[in-house]
């Protein structure tokens, strides 16, 4: 699966804090998420309780600028602003981002939603061992018939 140890990490920190922080599909209530594996699981009452960044799916982006993150109760939001702030930069961390390299948007009201801005856009396809691999494969492949075309 696209995104497994990342999904899995995010999983790991931010189910027991009750906040649903990735997408494999659409929306909330579509998460293709953690939320929809587990029939107990129950987001917050207060605060933010879904980050919505497409790790995989049918709105994924290998290369996202941004992402939203969602909350119910404005007023809670701004009067615990510092501490919600905080459960966002700690998600940042997890991605594996560090302070300046995001932009946490405050909302202005509550029809707009947490923005989360990098400075650089996500790189979401990393590659792997397996990829790795077969890009060796392909130099050492190349390199040869470069050689041959040279003699």
């Amino acid at each position: 699966m696209l995104n497994e140890e990342l999904q899995e990490n995010l999983k790991m920190h931010f189910k027991p804090l009750k906040i649903v922080a990735f997408s494999n599909c659409c929306r909330w209530g579509c998460t293709g998420s953690y939320d929809e594996e587990d029939r107990t699981f129950e987001g917050r009452d207060k605060g933010i309780y879904f980050i919505r960044l497409h790790l995989n799916g049918m709105n994924y982006l290998a290369n996202p600028k941004y992402c939203y993150a969602q909350y119910t109760d404005y007023h809670y939001l701004m009067d615990h602003w510092s501490e919600e702030r905080n459960l966002l930069v700690q998600w940042c961390k997890v991605l594996g981002l560090l302070e300046g390299q995001f932009k946490i948007v405050k909302p202005e009201s509550d029809i707009q939603a947490i923005q989360i801005n990098f400075q650089q856009p996500l790189n979401l396809d990393k590659p792997t061992e397996d990829d790795d691999e077969s890009t060796q494969d392909y130099e050492e492949d190349h390199e040869s018939t470069q050689d041959d075309d040279e003699t």
